[in-house]
């Protein structure tokens, strides 16, 4: 099973409670609602473009590369908003 849900604040462990074993994964739509609210202009802009080039792939290979890529650069543009 999984969830696909927004980040709302005490829905992960709502969820983990009823089914432990489920997956639960972020929402596309929020988390790009939440780029564009969170990370600058440009931030936001290369965050779209990277997130555009994971979707429209279909080698699965690229798409592991990619999805590598989009998580260390998606840390480091959150690390740098702290």
């Amino acid at each position: 099973m999984i969830f696909i849900q927004d980040d709302f604040s005490g829905l992960l462990p709502i969820s983990q409670s009823f089914f432990p074993n489920a997956d639960v994964q972020l929402c596309a739509v929020h988390m790009q609602r939440n780029a564009k609210t969170h990370l600058s202009k440009t931030d936001s802009i290369e965050f779209q473009q990277r997130w555009r080039a994971i979707k429209s792939s279909w080698d699965v290979e690229v798409v592991i590369a990619s999805s590598k890529n989009f998580a260390i650069a998606s840390l480091k543009l959150s690390n740098m908003d702290r």
